[in-house]
C-alpha cells in the first residue's frame, strides 16, 4: 500500500488551514491540526501538554532573545523528537493531511 499524505506549513494569513480543511472534505482524508498533534504527542510521549504549548511559544519569542539555556535546548530536542515520532506514526497508518504551524523537518 502506498502511503499518501499532505503536509501544510504556513505563514500568518496564508489561508493554508482553510485549504487543508477543504481538502479534508473533498478528499475524505483525516486532517490533523496543531491542537490534534499537541494532544497526541503529549499522550504518546508523556510530555505534558502545557510544556509542549509553552515551549512552542517560548521558541517563537526566542527569535528576539538569543540566550536559550542549554537545558532548554535539550528540552527542545525532546519535544522535536516527540512531534516527529507522532507525525511519522500518523502517516504510517493512513492517508492524512497534517497542518504544521511552522516549518519542521522530519
Amino acid at each position: 500500500m502506498t502511503k499518501k499524505y499532505i503536509v501544510f506549513t504556513s505563514e500568518y494569513a496564508s489561508a493554508a488551514r482553510y485549504i487543508a480543511k477543504e481538502l479534508e472534505k473533498k478528499l475524505g482524508i483525516k486532517f490533523y491540526g496543531e491542537e490534534d498533534l499537541l494532544i497526541r504527542t503529549a499522550k504518546e510521549s508523556g510530555i505534558d501538554e502545557k510544556v509542549l504549548s509553552e515551549y512552542d511559544e517560548k521558541l517563537a519569542n526566542s527569535k528576539f532573545d538569543e540566550t536559550l539555556q542549554l537545558n532548554e535546548l535539550d528540552l527542545g530536542l525532546k519535544i522535536y523528537n516527540a512531534y516527529s515520532d507522532t507525525i511519522l506514526k500518523i502517516v504510517e497508518v493512513r492517508k492524512v493531511i497534517v497542518f504544521l504551524w511552522k516549518e519542521v523537518q522530519i
